[in-house]
């Protein structure tokens, strides 16, 4: 199912995390969620753009595990929206240590 950027992060935020786009403020309690624009393709027909694809990395910023990420997944899967295979890693986000988990969408502009 295709989806744009406004119904997938509304979709996201129904996970009871709180989300961001780009930057957490410093002040953010863990776990969170924040997006970021990746890249954009386009579908060409006739010498013209038909429609254009945005993709976005969606993050869960996490002390806890992979569990963690799987609430996300779950309502991107009951939704059939198509998304990448889950990857991490651990960090520092705000000078604390912390996993980084992400996926990716492809949504619809």
């Amino acid at each position: 199912m295709q989806i744009t950027r406004k119904q997938l992060i509304d979709l996201i935020k129904t996970a009871g995390f709180p989300v961001y786009r780009d930057m957490a403020p410093v002040e953010a309690t863990y776990p969170y969620i924040r997006y970021q624009f990746v890249d954009e393709t386009m579908k060409r027909a006739s010498n013209g753009v038909v429609k254009y694809f945005p993709q976005y990395q969606i993050s869960l910023f996490t002390k806890g595990v992979e569990t963690d990420m799987y609430k996300i997944t779950d309502l991107l899967n009951q939704n059939k929206i198509p998304h990448s295979q889950i990857d991490g890693i651990p960090g520092s986000e705000n000078d604390d240590l912390v996993t980084h988990f992400y996926i990716y969408v492809r949504c619809i502009r």
